[in-house]
């Protein structure tokens, strides 16, 4: 006998259902009347140009603290990505050549897109929180007594007690608290970059 495959949806690993974007583009030639715009005269071989985007965040297979799947594969979509660019150029005339300034602003309202989040709350990582739940991975248990801290960590791990485990766990917290700060976790901040050009 044979038996139909099941219809449903699928999402996809570039799944990403909203995305808006705008650009804005400016050009004023060298031999015209330059314009007013917003009470200021622009200059003779002149461009802007303004780049914005928003879009939904990458998709992830949403799970508990426990690690288990709560949700379709790749069916919900972490921190939105945006950014804002703008990049302005000048000519001047010299000697019958053409010198060129630039000015370039990557994200310009600085927004730190998120790279890798946490799976459980869909948000960046937070220490204490989420995925980030075990006794190593708790800032607030630094301030813990140590016979305390310990007791939660054999009960966590099924260990037994030492008496320097107490030190040993703050050093695993310490080192996740500095691990949880990388920069990598997050996209490049505001960026500007100035240049020149001349044509030969």
């Amino acid at each position: 006998m044979h038996r139909e495959t099941d219809l449903g949806e699928e999402y996809l690993w570039w799944n990403r259902p909203h995305k808006l974007t705008a650009r804005f583009s400016l050009k004023v030639k060298q031999r015209e009347d330059p314009p007013i715009w917003l009470g200021l005269r622009l200059p003779g071989d002149f461009t802007a140009d303004l780049y914005y985007m928003i879009r939904s965040g990458r998709p992830y297979t949403p799970i508990n603290e426990f690690g288990e799947e709560t949700g379709d594969k790749l069916s919900k979509n972490g921190p939105v990505d945006m950014t804002c660019d703008l990049i302005l150029r000048k000519g001047f005339h010299i000697a019958g050549r053409r010198l060129e300034a630039a000015l370039k602003i990557y994200n310009i309202f600085d927004y730190r897109n998120v790279r890798d989040f946490d799976r459980v709350t869909g948000e960046p990582y937070e220490l204490g929180k989420g995925e980030l739940t075990s006794v190593t991975e708790n800032p607030a248990n630094l301030d813990l007594p140590d016979d305390e801290l310990v007791a939660i960590y054999c009960d966590e791990t099924g260990k037994d007690p030492t008496k320097e485990k107490a030190e040993e766990i703050r050093r695993f917290i310490i080192s996740n608290v500095y691990a949880y700060s990388n920069p990598a976790y997050e996209g490049p901040p505001r960026t500007i970059r100035i240049g020149l050009s001349y044509a030969w």
